[in-house]
């Protein structure tokens, strides 16, 4: 850990308070893959290049995955 760049989860969760959850739509974006300006396929333009993952079919793979790669059914705990 370094002073001043790295933080205590357990530290920063002791003052928080809870709030509620936030409606959005399926396809609003939740979060965004990059790639480095050195791999194969940013060669061309040496940038680096970004795809959003949108909420809805990053919660239906999801889903999904918990029910038939890890068997996790409603209710388990």
């Amino acid at each position: 850990m370094s002073v001043g760049r790295d933080l205590d989860w357990c530290n920063q969760m002791a003052d928080t308070l809870p709030v509620d959850c936030v409606p959005i739509r399926a396809n609003d974006p939740l979060y965004i893959l990059y790639t480095s300006a050195t791999s194969a396929t940013s060669a061309t333009s040496g940038q680096s290049k970004g795809v959003a993952r949108d909420t809805g079919d990053s919660m239906v793979a999801l889903k999904w995955n918990m029910r038939h790669i890890y068997h996790v059914q409603p209710g388990d705990s």
